[in-house]
C-alpha cells in the first residue's frame, strides 16, 4: 500500500485518526481498519501489535467477524497455535460459509503436530468442537514443550557460535529467498569495520540475523506447506471465479439494472465493493444519494450503502438500506431486475440478522424475477439452508435438488460442489443416510477437482458423523 507494510501501518493509524477522531470504537469503519493495521503488524513481523489491535477491534464486540479472524492470525504467527485453533472455531462456527477459518483450522492443527509431534496432546480430534476446559491443562503443557523445544534450539545455535558457518539445507529451504539475505548480513557482521568501532551497526546485523534465525524456527515448527500453497491458488484464481462469493453472484446482475442512470457511476461503486473497498464505496454511494432523483438508482444506491455495511459487520444499518432500498423499488415499479437485487440484499441482511422467516419471504419474491443460473444457485442454496434450520425437511430437499440443477446449468464446478454438499445436509435432516453419504462422496470429488482439501476435510468429517450414526 503506502511503501510497504511499514507504510501501510502508518497509513491506517492516519486513517483512524481521521475517520473515527473520538476513537475506532465509535465507527465501524474504525474497526475495520484496526484489523487491517494488525495484517499489516504481521507482515513486518511485530506479533505483539497485530495482537493488541485485534483485540482492541473486539473490545465492544465478541462477535465481530473481522476482528475474531485478525486475532486467530496474530496468534498463530506468534507460535500460540492451540489458542489460534480456538479462535478459528469460533469464527468458523459464527461464518461458516467463510473459507478463512476453515483453512485456518487446517493449518493450525497441522502446525500443532509439527510442534508438539501428537495431535491426541492437545485433545483436538473433532473439528467442529471449540476447546473447553478440560483442555487447558493440554494446551499449557503443548505450550512448554514448545517453548521447551524453541529454547533447546535456540541454545545450540549459541553453541555453535554467531556466524558460525552457513544454515543447514533446511534453514536454506525454510528462508527461501531471504537466505541470500541472511548470509550476506553474516559477511557484513564478519568484516572489520562492523566490530567495535561500530557498536549500533552491529547490533542492527545481529538483530536482522536474530530476526530470520526467529522466522526459520516459526517455519520449522509450522510448515504448512499445504497452507500456504492453497492460499496462493485461492489468490490466483479469486478474480476468476465470479461464483465462488454470495456478494459476487447477488452483483451479476443483467446490464439494465447496473446502468440505470448515466449520471450515477453505480458501477464504480460495485467495484469498490468487489474489490473489499467497503469504506470508499460507502463514502461514494452516500455523496451520490444526496443528490440522486431517480427511483431506480436510489433504491440501488441503497443497496449498495447495504452490501458495504453489512460487509463491515454492521448488519443493523445493512437492514435499515436494503429495507429502504425493496420499498422503493416495490412502491415506484421499477426494473425487475433492480427489484430482484434489491430483494436478494434485504434477504442476505435478514439472514445474517437470525430473521429467517423474513429472509424466505424476501428470497421466494425474488425466485420468479430470476433466471441466471448461477443466481439462481445461489437462490436455492440460501432457501435450502434456511428451510435446515426452520425444521421443513420437504422443502430443504426440494430447493437443494433444485440447487444442484441450477449449478449444471452455470457450468461451475464452485456451484455444483456448494449444491452437492447443500444436498446431503438436506438428505441428513430427512435421514436419509445412505443418499447423504452418496451426495457428499460426489461434492468430496469436486473439491478434489478444485483441489480445495479444506472442503475436503469437512466433508470428510460430515461422512465420519454419519457412519457413527449408522
Amino acid at each position: 500500500l503506502h511503501h510497504g507494510a511499514p507504510g501501510a501501518a502508518w497509513a491506517h493509524q492516519q486513517a483512524l485518526e481521521a475517520v473515527c477522531p473520538n476513537g475506532p470504537m465509535e465507527d465501524p469503519v474504525g474497526r475495520v481498519c484496526l484489523c487491517s493495521r494488525s495484517r499489516c503488524y504481521l507482515q513486518i513481523g511485530d506479533h505483539e501489535a497485530a495482537l493488541k489491535d485485534a483485540e482492541a477491534a473486539l473490545k465492544d464486540d465478541k462477535t465481530f467477524i473481522k476482528g475474531i479472524f485478525a486475532k486467530a492470525e496474530a496468534l498463530y504467527f506468534k507460535g500460540d497455535f492451540e489458542f489460534s485453533l480456538v479462535f478459528y472455531h469460533r469464527g468458523n462456527k459464527l461464518r461458516s460459509e467463510l473459507q478463512e477459518f476453515r483453512l485456518g483450522i487446517q493449518k493450525a492443527r497441522e502446525a500443532i503436530i509439527n510442534a508438539v509431534g501428537s495431535p491426541e496432546a492437545c485433545a483436538l480430534e473433532v473439528p467442529a468442537e471449540p476447546v473447553d476446559t478440560r483442555t487447558q491443562s493440554a494446551i499449557v503443557k503443548a505450550n512448554t514443550q514448545r517453548r521447551t523445544n524453541r529454547a533447546q534450539g535456540n541454545q545450540q545455535q549459541t553453541q555453535r557460535g554467531e556466524g558460525a558457518g552457513k544454515a543447514d539445507k533446511t534453514v536454506k529451504q525454510l528462508l527461501g529467498d531471504l537466505y541470500s539475505d541472511r548470509q550476506y548480513l553474516e559477511d557484513l557482521l564478519s568484516e572489520p569495520w562492523a566490530g567495535e568501532d561500530n557498536p549500533d551497526i552491529a547490533q542492527l546485523l545481529s538483530d536482522g540475523i536474530s530476526y530470520l534465525d526467529t522466522r526459520a524456527d516459526f517455519w520449522r515448527q509450522q510448515k504448512p506447506i499445504y497452507a500456504r500453497e492453497h492460499e496462493s491458488k485461492l489468490r490466483m484464481t479469486k478474480k476468476a471465479t465470479t461464483t465462488l462469493k454470495v456478494s459476487d453472484t447477488q452483483r451479476s446482475v443483467t446490464s439494465s439494472a447496473k446502468a440505470t442512470t448515466d449520471s450515477v457511476p453505480l458501477s464504480a461503486i460495485e467495484e469498490k465493493l468487489d474489490s473489499g473497498d467497503c469504506a470508499g464505496a460507502l463514502k461514494q454511494a452516500k455523496e451520490w444519494l444526496a443528490r440522486a432523483v431517480d427511483p431506480a438508482t436510489v433504491a440501488s444506491l441503497h443497496w449498495s450503502i447495504g452490501t458495504a455495511y453489512l460487509d463491515l459487520d454492521d448488519v443493523d444499518t445493512a437492514l435499515k438500506h436494503h429495507t429502504q432500498a425493496v420499498a422503493l423499488a416495490r412502491s415506484t415499479g421499477v426494473e425487475k431486475a433492480v427489484l430482484a437485487r434489491c430483494l436478494g440484499g434485504a434477504g442476505r441482511a435478514h439472514a445474517r440478522a437470525g430473521n429467517n422467516a423474513d429472509a424466505l419471504k424476501l428470497y421466494n419474491e425474488k425466485l420468479p424475477l430470476t433466471t441466471e443460473p448461477a443466481e439462481l444457485a445461489w437462490l436455492h442454496h440460501e432457501i435450502g439452508r434456511a428451510m435446515i434450520e426452520a425444521g421443513d425437511k420437504a422443502k430443504a430437499l426440494e430447493h437443494a435438488e433444485k440447487c444442484v440443477e441450477a449449478a449444471v446449468d452455470a457450468t461451475s464446478t464452485q456451484w455444483r460442489l456448494n449444491a452437492a454438499v447443500l444436498l446431503g445436509q438436506a438428505h441428513v435432516a430427512n435421514e436419509d443416510h445412505n443418499a447423504a453419504t452418496t451426495a457428499f462422496l460426489k461434492a468430496k470429488d469436486l473439491a478434489a477437482e478444485l483441489d480445495d482439501a479444506a472442503v475436503m476435510v469437512s466433508i470428510d468429517t460430515a461422512l465420519a458423523k454419519l457412519e457413527i450414526t449408522v
